[in-house]
């Protein structure tokens, strides 16, 4: 928001100091100080199971969406989801940790960095801020389904008039895919003791089932072509019939 002078207020330079502030911490946080790289290890990981027993699931959920307010990046939780429980347990519980971490980045994104932001997404992308806000749902859905980076994605919508029901939706429905997918494949490999596992049934299964996640954009790309190309056959078959007549 701006006040008469054109100038920014001072509640929104306080809330996007704020917003930069905690940005800074958590890189910090993530990386300077080794959290990040404490569950990149198999000591690190053991060790977070032995000490929460039956609560790791709860616990994991809770490490999940610090990771992503912390700007870690989500598939490594990811990875452990299904290495630590699954593939079905695993699913269930990445998702959870991906639907509330992405939330609550939202909501920070939302309430400090908004304000600030406003304004220039008012005079330099008012145009996209507009269909975020019409099409917001939609927009999300294929973002997600696309494996568009999660942790920006979140704060970025913040700032924007997308609706938190369509950004909830959007994201709970089209990240479905591509957790399952991994989940199950790292479940899979991670149960690699030799050469001949690796011709295991479940495993080639979920190396096809990981490049065909990656091909979806492909495949809705030629779908939508496809469509749009029996649509305007059909069009034009109805404009020669209406001639005939």
């Amino acid at each position: 928001m701006k006040d008469k002078k054109g100038m920014f207020t001072k509640a929104s330079i306080i809330k996007l100091i704020f917003f930069l502030i905690f940005i800074a911490f958590c890189f910090y946080f993530a990386f300077a100080s080794g959290f990040a790289k404490q569950f990149l290890t198999k000591e690190g990981i053991n060790t977070f199971v032995s000490t929460y027993g039956a609560l790791a699931p709860l616990a994991f959920i809770g490490l999940y969406v610090m990771g992503i307010c912390l700007f870690i990046p989500s598939v490594i939780f990811t990875g452990l989801g299904g290495y630590l429980f699954g593939t079905f347990k695993g699913t269930l519980l990445n998702l959870g940790g991906l639907v509330i971490g992405s939330s609550v980045s939202f909501f920070i994104g939302r309430h400090l960095g908004r304000e600030f932001a406003s304004p220039l997404i008012e005079k330099w992308l008012h145009k996209y801020d507009k269909l975020l806000e019409k099409h917001g749902f939609t927009t999300i859905f294929y973002l997600r389904l696309f494996n568009f980076p999660i942790i920006g994605l979140n704060y970025c919508a913040g700032l924007t008039r997308l609706k938190f029901k369509d950004f909830l939706l959007g994201t709970a429905i089209g990240i479905i895919p591509g957790t399952f997918v991994f989940t199950f494949f790292i479940s899979q490999i991670s149960q690699i003791r030799s050469v001949q596992d690796i011709f295991r049934g479940k495993v080639l299964l979920s190396v096809i089932l990981l490049i065909l996640c990656f091909l979806i954009p492909f495949f809705i790309k030629k779908m939508k072509k496809h469509i749009e190309i029996n649509s305007t056959r059909i069009d034009l078959e109805v404009e020669e019939a209406l001639k005939k007549k």
